[in-house]
């Protein structure tokens, strides 16, 4: 995206320039500018950049003048924190009023309420022609409607390995679960019975601090999580999708890690409030690896929570965007915080950088 110095540039050029062809009196083309021009116009753009920042060289009464502002902008960031801690209590309010809605939506899915013929009819113009359908195949509900719909969207296609789909199948629904005290959502996965795992209900919550450091506050006012939390998967003898055996001539097979959509529920790191803190302490490779996936994790549950669960349907029959740009349907409650909340997922490694917490995290 162009910067606002970029457009006033272009805008510029437009209107003086006397021909595209040819370059205005006095100034070089294109084709005879070095490089080494570029380089020098950057260097000096940047020296001159810390020469101006240089807080450190401001006068006594500049350097008050600057705190004073400090408090100033102190205040705008609390008040963008308890204003991004509002619409999340908003959203919760939202989802919660469709219960019915959602519970209507999975009967519908799962084959325990067949649609009357005034339900069924459905039109966004009087002039739309009628579908043409197959005739009728004697299936209940829509079947492998959440398989459809997370190997649809973006956010969640990539997380699908081919080992993963037939478990999938077995997926009943996938909900959202909002929490005030202590401040949080949780996704939640209902199975029907299946020959890979035991459990019901798979899960994966994530819990905000209400109460942010002075420190982190000042770099950001996004709601950041502190603690993430799956489920311990119980896997069937031989069905573990998480893991590969890897068979020798010599010896008993060897299980393997193996990239599955069920990694989602067994978190790496789960105290994701000391991240940052723990890569101060050191430039641990596997820690940074670690750190950017708890990022990217969250950013998954944020589409989950706010796009893909609510809007289901158009994952499943390939009308919505998967990249997300077009989300003109949305309430601003739900766009708002999910635009904060995704960036909140990049900033999630060096929150406790600046905010200097206390160290600790499982990993």
């Amino acid at each position: 995206m162009a910067s606002l110095t970029d457009k006033m540039a272009a805008s510029a050029i437009g209107s003086s320039a006397p021909s595209k062809n040819k370059p205005a009196a006095g100034r070089p083309d294109a084709g005879d500018l070095d490089v080494s021009d570029e380089v020098s116009t950057s260097s000096a753009a940047s020296a001159r950049r810390e020469s101006l920042t240089d807080h450190q060289k401001y006068p006594e009464n500049i350097h008050h003048r600057v705190n004073a502002l400090r408090h100033l902008y102190m205040e705008s960031r609390r008040r963008e924190h308890e204003l991004q801690i509002a619409n999340f209590k908003k959203e919760a309010e939202t989802y919660k009023s469709l219960e019915k809605v959602w519970k209507k939506r999975l009967d519908i899915v799962t084959g325990a309420h067949e649609p009357t013929l005034e339900e069924s009819r459905f039109s966004l113009d009087a002039s739309d022609a009628p579908v043409q359908t197959a005739p009728n195949d004697g299936q209940q509900g829509v079947p492998k409607f959440w398989l459809v719909v997370l190997n649809y969207a973006a956010h969640t296609a990539d997380m699908i390995h081919p080992q993963d789909v037939a478990a999938l199948e077995f997926l009943r629904d996938v909900r959202v679960e909002y929490s005030e005290s202590p401040l949080g959502f949780t996704l939640v996965f209902d199975f029907l019975p299946n020959p890979y795992f035991s459990n019901a209900t798979l899960t994966r919550s994530y819990e905000y601090g209400t109460a942010v450091a002075p420190a982190q506050l000042y770099s950001s006012s996004n709601l950041m999580p502190k603690a993430t939390a799956g489920t311990k998967i119980d896997w069937k003898a031989g069905k573990d999708l998480t893991k590969r055996v890897m068979l020798s001539k010599d010896a008993a097979g060897s299980a393997q890690k193996a990239d599955s959509f069920f990694d989602f529920f067994a978190p790496t790191i789960t105290d994701l409030g000391q991240i940052g803190q723990s890569l101060a302490r050191g430039d641990d490779q596997e820690l940074l690896e670690n750190a950017e996936q708890a990022g990217l994790e969250y950013e998954i549950a944020i589409a989950l929570r706010s796009r893909i669960v609510p809007r289901a349907l158009l994952f499943y029959t390939g009308e919505a965007d998967t990249e997300g740009v077009d989300d003109s349907e949305y309430s601003e409650d739900y766009s708002d915080t999910e635009e904060s909340e995704t960036a909140a997922g990049h900033e999630l490694k060096e929150q406790d950088e600046e905010s200097g917490g206390e160290s600790g995290g499982k990993m």
